[in-house]
């Protein structure tokens, strides 16, 4: 499914962060942080699904900080658009550049299966 981030910055210096037209979360301009957990439930990431990022900033407010974020959400985004699930019939995750996702647990000979995960 195709899904649109976008990153607004308001005159307040606040950033609104949505996905598909709706407002998800909000960065305060007094403390510019944001958890791995709040981009999980952003992303709202199922199989097979792509993004874009945008980005707003119609007053040219504290454009560095913005871009900043947008950097970091084009980043998580582009690895998520390059993961490709070609064999339906196994999990196992392939990058377009041929590399397998778990190629370092590979070279470690611990081999961990999809049931003994706790997620």
């Amino acid at each position: 499914m195709e899904k649109t981030i976008t990153l607004s910055m308001y005159p307040s210096k606040d950033i609104g962060i949505g996905l598909n037209g709706c407002e998800v979360l909000v960065i305060s301009h007094d403390n510019r942080t944001i958890t791995a957990d709040s981009i999980f439930e952003l992303l709202a990431y199922t199989r097979g699904d792509k993004y874009t990022v945008e980005c707003i900033n119609e007053k040219g407010v504290d454009i560095p900080v913005l871009s900043f974020f947008f950097n970091l959400m084009k980043d998580i985004v582009d690895r998520l658009n390059r993961l490709d699930f070609s064999d339906e019939n196994t999990d196992e995750r392939i990058i377009d550049d041929g590399t397998e996702k778990n190629d370092f647990i590979e070279d470690t000979g611990i081999e961990i299966e999809d049931d003994d995960l706790p997620f």
